[in-house]
């Protein structure tokens, strides 16, 4: 049978749709679409995936960027990562051999042990469990934008001690990273629409279990195949069809619910991937927001530096530097 597992994320998803596979097509395509971010997040993140930014395909490295910042501050001092998902700033700040007490928080359910530092899942920005000035150092990277922002700055700067440093690095709405998420948002619209090829494979398995499948649907199932195969392609997409094709050539061998049950995995996944990636094209900071972003810190009591964009190695766009001063 086929592998429900072709990478290292499918096992929590099969476990929630196996609860549903005795629903009909219409209510399961409402029904998976209705993962909310909180859960997409946890699942990626279980998965053993500790960057969610990449650049033509891969992640960029942060150190350069950071590494600045971490060398100025005081040894020993308390910092939080907001919005912190597996720990990529996290890690950084426990491997700079300063001394620093680093938390990091993210409203994922689950979080990996990352030694050295204290991991507080299921946290929200906009409410911190910590007392004031709690901490000496407020940085997130890639994490605070998709916040409620006006609540969450308010609970940054009530956990910041006096003088205490604000940073992050966030999504800009010009990136690459960013761009490159909207074209693949795109390229899965087609495997996820109602016509397109993983939606009528699970309508197929139903009708076969009804025994009301037909020749032309698999006709119709081949002819959207060869359409969503024509676009282009990135890794998710080029691991989607051909787990979709390996489900269609296996069918036969099998009961109906050998294809409705996998389809739905692949559904489920496929959902969750397009959830992540337009999460992250809302949250793109634009340079005004970056304005509003300082105005409302120096309302809450912050001094704000200048912010910039920060390039790749190939001069790229892939994020804004923020930081500010608590007075």
């Amino acid at each position: 049978m086929i592998r429900k597992r072709p990478g290292d994320f499918l096992r929590a998803a099969f476990f929630r749709f196996w609860a549903v596979v005795t629903v009909g097509l219409p209510k399961i395509l409402g029904e998976s679409a209705i993962m909310d971010s909180k859960q997409s997040w946890t699942q990626y993140w279980k998965s053993g995936k500790l960057h969610s930014c990449f650049v033509a395909g891969q992640p960029f490295a942060t150190n350069y960027i950071w590494k600045p910042f971490f060398d100025g501050l005081p040894r020993g001092s308390r910092l939080i990562d907001l919005a912190c998902g597996a720990g990529a700033l996290t890690r950084l700040a426990v491997g700079a051999g300063r001394g620093f007490a680093v938390t990091g928080v993210d409203y994922a359910t689950e979080l990996p042990s990352i030694p050295g530092a204290n991991m507080r899942p299921d946290t929200a920005l906009e409410s911190l469990p910590f007392a004031e000035s709690s901490f000496d150092v407020v940085m997130s990277q890639f994490g605070l934008e998709y916040a409620d922002r006006h609540f969450a700055l308010k609970e940054a700067m009530r956990v910041m001690a006096a003088g205490g440093q604000f940073a992050i690095l966030a999504h800009a709405d010009t990136s690459a990273a960013v761009e490159a998420a909207r074209v693949r948002l795109d390229n899965v619209s087609g495997l996820l629409s109602a016509d397109g090829p993983v939606a009528l494979a699970i309508e197929f398995g139903l009708r076969r279990e009804t025994g009301t499948a037909e020749a032309q649907s698999l006709r119709a199932i081949a002819q959207s195949f060869r359409r969503e195969a024509g676009r282009p392609r990135d890794e998710t997409l080029q691991w989607a069809l051909g787990f979709l094709s390996e489900l269609m050539r296996k069918q036969a061998q099998f009961p109906p619910a050998y294809l409705y049950e996998n389809g739905r995995v692949l559904l489920g996944e496929l959902e969750s991937y397009a959830a992540r990636l337009s999460l992250m094209v809302d949250a793109a900071l634009s340079e005004a927001d970056l304005d509003d972003l300082a105005a409302q810190l120096g309302r809450l009591g912050a001094v704000p530096g200048r912010h910039r964009l920060v390039d790749d190695s190939q001069g790229q766009p892939v994020g804004w530097w923020f930081s500010a001063t608590k007075t």
